[in-house]
């Protein structure tokens, strides 16, 4: 079993206990378990974690997104903030905005479009804010 397999069953098993006993014999067996490997065995191990904990950050980014958009959505046309800034349709960013798959995979923004989506939220706030009456 190669490490990231590994990984995923430690992680299936623990979800699955239901006592704070249980868990803290899962840990004990655990070290017990990381501590018997090699050094080569153990830094794959350690860079399958690390590439777990970048994949949950990843989601929980997307998920913040969601969130937050979720709030604002009533407030704002979807279209114009696709199509202004862009230059796609509204159901492709509503797509990044919720997940959706497309073509088999969820849809999300890219590193450049979430900077490109909070510089179009920031300026919409800004030309709002300016309106005086």
């Amino acid at each position: 079993m190669d490490e990231k397999e590994m990984l995923k069953k430690m992680k299936e098993e623990f979800r699955s206990l239901k006592t704070e006993e249980q868990r803290e014999e899962f840990i004990r067996n655990a070290v017990g378990n990381l501590d018997s490997l090699t050094a080569e065995k153990f830094e794959r191990f350690t860079d399958a974690v690390a590439g777990d904990l970048k994949d949950m950050n990843a989601l929980a980014e997307e998920i913040r997104v969601r969130e937050k958009m979720e709030a604002i959505l009533p407030m704002i046309s979807v279209s114009y903030l696709a199509k202004h800034y862009f230059g796609k349709s509204s159901s492709w960013l509503y797509q990044r905005i919720n997940g959706n798959k497309v073509h088999g995979k969820p849809a999300k923004f890219t590193a450049q479009e979430l900077e490109k989506l909070r510089y179009a939220l920031r300026e919409i706030g800004q030309n709002i804010a300016g309106i005086t009456l």
